[in-house]
């Protein structure tokens, strides 16, 4: 009964990421190195102005559903296929900034789009990657918490700027990064910095702090001090984010 159960739960994460992900296929012959991204709580464009602005009148929205398919791209002109998964619109939400989907349920749809990946003509199953942003990061990191054994393929995982409230040490050896920015006052970085303190030594885990990097700091438009409510703040800075992107691809290349 109890792996009927969990076969059902299976197949009903694969068939919503069928429904509601892009591939960005980057030019030439393959097989690809493949990275599986995760947005944050606005979610993420994946249908042009259709689904830009997010909800309305909120500035913050637009900008991070635009964030992560231009990421995306930023990835496949660097030779990387990418799965990039709107878990929002799988669950019929259209924002979880308030954990209407809590970060063990995205690490959920982590480890099925590890498998639904297998199913991608010209992925290069042995060279798997995971990033998440935000609380797509947290949902990364939740995986890792889960991971019972090595994911077979998977060679690093990387969560930039993750809420770490809810997650628990985890034990696999598997590289990880974690960037973090020093003014982020949503997703505290030092609440993963004692996370990180607390792991196991077999663990393998680098860390990057910017120093007046707050969230969103690698968004490539908008304010670098955007205010989202509850005194609290997102803004990009160029610097620090052509900083962290050159460490993701350093961290791509070498794992």
């Amino acid at each position: 009964m109890f792996a009927d159960c969990f076969n059902t739960h299976a197949q009903e994460l694969h068939e919503r990421i069928k429904a509601n992900h892009k591939i960005y296929i980057p030019e030439g012959k393959g097989p690809f190195p493949v990275v599986i991204a995760f947005p944050g709580c606005s979610g993420v464009s994946l249908n042009g102005q259709e689904t830009d602005a997010g909800r309305p009148g909120d500035e913050a929205d637009r900008l991070f559903r635009r964030h992560y398919s231009r990421m995306a791209i930023r990835l496949q002109e660097a030779s990387y296929m990418v799965l990039l998964v709107d878990y929002l619109t799988s669950e019929s939400i259209s924002n979880t900034c308030g954990w209407e989907i809590h970060p063990k349920r995205v690490g959920e749809y982590v480890s099925d789009a590890i498998s639904f990946v297998r199913t991608i003509p010209n992925s290069d199953l042995t060279r798997i990657n995971v990033i998440g942003w935000s609380h797509g990061g947290e949902g990364v990191l939740a995986w890792l918490d889960k991971l019972e054994q090595e994911a077979r393929g998977v060679k690093s995982a990387i969560a930039v700027y993750p809420g770490c409230s809810s997650i628990k040490p985890w034990k696999t050896s598997l590289p990880v990064l974690m960037i973090l920015g020093e003014a982020d006052d949503i997703a505290l970085p030092d609440i993963c910095n004692t996370l990180v303190q607390s792991l196991p030594n077999k663990t393998n885990v680098f860390v990057r702090s910017y120093p007046n990097a707050r969230h969103g700091f690698d968004l490539t438009e908008g304010p670098t001090v955007l205010p989202v409510g509850k005194n609290l703040n997102i803004g990009r800075n160029q610097k620090a984010g052509d900083n962290a992107w050159n460490e993701i691809f350093n961290f791509l290349e070498n794992n």
